[in-house]
């Protein structure tokens, strides 16, 4: 076969075949001249003859100043994404609790049939309306589910409404399908209506003072935000829809709870981190206290911020003496100074904040006078209050009538001015209380601290509480269901057998 010289091949004809090749090198097949071995895989040395090699150029008679053909490139490669779970899909999108939120503007036929029912039946509604046009997460729901539980609305499926495929729910809207599938109920109110006082403002109190410190962690940031913020949205649903104008006022006193109650929130996770104060933790740690020798020596614990536990002795002594010194009497100044004081009793009180007395002017020069940097001493008077939550007292008639003709008790304690900004009028405290022989009494240490609002209700009781039936197994160890029933009904009247097998029985209340 003879090969042409390359100056000769520009001269072809572009009928000879592609860039001036003879027609028959064009037609020399690609295995011509290589045999394949026995046994071995074939592996074409050129598996894109007609894509561009640059090392070509100069032999194929193309200039390097002329446009060259850009390689052939796959681009790069796309990341596929990886599908989320079905409980966490849709959770970046609008939940209707953000802060500039509007609800849609309402017709005149929704508007109609949200206030033309009776009282309980627009709540109903409302609630379940309310359900559906907002986006619930795990931490909202249990939320708005325990708020309307404490106002008497259960929450769970019902029961003999039927069931649902999914080729009746495709032709109904959310609102309709929100209506089918409610879990809101008011029958209990229906039921009792004798035994239930409409108050909104009296819900939302009981809520945000003891229902949210018993049932969650406020310690987490902006735990009891989010909680006022759910209850508000759908305080603000209710008068945007107008659901009660007859209650109008009162859902109004409501929303304004939700205010206050963040505002004394603030308040109170400040007092409990700063109490007892200086001069209360001196007392406790010098005079037989719940500080007492808690104080690391090799001041493992000591550190400059707030949270530091305990108290050096010396220190203590420094703030002990500067208080009574301050506002001590001239006995109380001379027991002190004498070591003649004995710490005397100690006892759990309740009281509610009447009087907040800031440093006087004396009191402030006094102490601007010590080379310590002590903060000056103002007082904090209080009555005594008993939380409703408590058991009742053991008394008799007698003691009864005693009891309310003597005089509320009254209390005053010292406490630096940076723990008296942060305590409010209203504000019920519980603390321990420690006394001196020589009338010294002191805050020994805080165990709880309420707003003004609290509001302890009834329906709390009733949390979490379930009608008793007997919750039968039907293992072979188990009772059969026959005996169990039996069982119950005579533990009802009162009798049992004797020969009665009752190993194995459980009971769910």
């Amino acid at each position: 076969m003879e090969v042409q010289p390359i100056e000769d091949i520009g001269s072809q004809s572009t009928s000879d075949g592609p860039i001036g090749l003879s027609a028959e090198i064009q037609s020399m097949s690609v295995n011509e001249g290589t045999t394949k071995p026995k046994g071995a895989k074939y592996h074409d040395p050129d598996p894109h003859p007609d894509a561009y090699n640059p090392s070509l150029d100069g032999e194929c008679g193309i200039s390097d100043d002329e446009d060259k053909v850009p390689p052939i490139s796959a681009g790069p490669s796309k990341k596929k994404k990886k599908k989320l779970p079905k409980s966490q899909r849709g959770m970046d999108k609008p939940t209707g609790f953000e802060e500039n939120y509007a609800d849609v503007p309402l017709t005149q036929a929704e508007h109609q049939e949200e206030t033309k029912e009776l009282y309980h039946t627009r709540i109903e509604i409302c609630i379940q309306r309310y359900r559906g046009r907002r986006k619930f997460h795990s931490e909202k729901a249990d939320i708005f589910n325990s708020y309307l539980t404490l106002g008497g609305v259960e929450n769970g499926p019902r029961m003999f409404s039927g069931g649902l495929d999914m080729g009746s729910l495709s032709e109904l809207d959310a609102e309709q399908i929100a209506d089918i599938t409610a879990i809101d109920s008011t029958d209990r109110i229906k039921n009792e209506p004798e035994a239930w006082v409409v108050d909104w403002e009296g819900v939302v109190s009981g809520f945000l003072s003891e229902t949210a410190y018993g049932r969650w962690d406020l310690s987490i940031p902006g735990k009891y935000l989010e909680i006022t913020s759910v209850v508000r949205n759908f305080l603000n649903y209710v008068l945007y829809h107008d659901v009660c104008p007859e209650y109008k006022t009162e859902v109004e006193a409501a929303r304004a709870i939700c205010d206050l109650a963040e505002t004394e929130h603030a308040k109170i996770s400040k007092v409990i981190r700063l109490s007892p104060g200086k001069f209360n933790l001196a007392c406790s740690a010098l005079y037989g206290g719940h500080y007492e020798n808690i104080f690391d020596w090799h001041g493992t614990w000591k550190s400059d911020h707030t949270g530091e536990i305990g108290m050096d002795p010396d220190v203590a002594e420094k703030h002990f003496n500067a208080g009574v010194a301050a506002y001590g009497t001239d006995e109380q100044f001379v027991a002190t100074q004498d070591k003649r004081i004995k710490y005397t009793e100690r006892r759990e009180i309740y009281f509610e904040v009447t009087e907040i007395i800031p440093p006087s002017q004396e009191a402030r020069d006094f102490y601007n006078q010590l080379t310590d940097d002590f903060q000056p001493l103002g007082k904090i008077v209080g009555r005594a209050w008993r939380p409703p939550y408590l058991q009742p007292e053991d008394l008799t008639a007698e003691e009864k009538a005693d009891l309310a003709k003597k005089k509320v008790e009254q209390f005053e304690f010292y406490m630096e001015e940076d723990v008296l900004d942060h305590c409010s009028t209203g504000m019920k405290i519980g603390a321990s209380m420690a006394s001196l022989d020589c009338g010294i009494h002191w805050i020994d240490c805080v165990s709880a601290c309420y707003p003004s609002f609290y509001t302890y209700l009834p329906s709390e009781r009733m949390s979490g509480w379930r009608e008793p039936a007997p919750k039968v197994r039907d293992d072979n160890k188990g009772l059969s269901a026959e005996i169990a029933a039996k069982d119950w009904k005579d533990r009802e009247e009162g009798t049992m057998h004797d020969d009665l097998d009752c190993e194995g029985k459980e009971y769910e209340f």
